[in-house]
């Protein structure tokens, strides 16, 4: 693309989006064949992450957040392989996520009492008495759990979803959530 970099900025804030089909034109293959072999996605997930990857640029254009490009070719495949790397992180939070609540409580269950009763009618029993345990302790305690076990988020991420002064404060406050749990379990578990 002949065009100036920063002729680009000027064009999309001034509404001209023909200027984004002659990036598609001038950058598609590039960005799709430079994706394909470096990443590894298909050429439609390639051609998607090219789509958004524009779009992203327009936007970030309109808000004001990119005044200038130095190398609109570079920035726009920048952005693609930024997207990609996103969609693969959050895979795998996804499949982290997917490991369901029973098969947590269930295996602390099972490591923390004795599991010397028969079998699956048991341990349905103690998955049980993990959810009424669980449902028992505050909210903030819930979150922290659900946030730390289950969805495998970092002690600084909790800290700022849960409004903590520091991640160390995040750290004590789950130990005292993780507490309150086992021993309400176990209060459960007994009665």
């Amino acid at each position: 693309m002949k065009e100036d970099s920063n002729n680009i900025v000027q064009r999309i804030r001034q509404g001209d989006s023909s200027c984004l089909e002659e990036l598609v034109i001038a950058y598609k293959n590039y960005c799709t064949n430079g994706l394909r072999k470096k990443v590894g996605c298909t050429g439609e997930e390639a051609e998607e992450l090219f789509i958004d990857a524009l779009l992203e640029l327009r936007d970030k254009i309109l808000e004001g957040k990119l005044d200038r490009l130095i190398n609109t070719k570079s920035y726009i495949f920048g952005i693609c392989q930024n997207m990609w790397l996103a969609q693969k992180r959050q895979e795998r939070k996804t499949l982290e996520k997917k490991k369901d609540i029973e098969i947590y409580y269930s295996a602390y269950l099972e490591n923390d009492f004795l599991f010397s009763q028969n079998g699956a009618d048991y341990k349905m029993q103690l998955i049980e008495i993990a959810y009424q345990a669980l449902e028992s302790i505050d909210e903030k305690c819930r979150m922290i759990i659900k946030y730390f076990y289950l969805e495998k988020r970092s002690m600084d991420e909790i800290a700022e979803l849960l409004d903590f002064a520091s991640p160390d404060v995040a750290k004590t406050s789950k130990s005292r959530c993780f507490k309150k749990l086992v021993d309400k379990a176990k209060e459960l578990e007994q009665s």
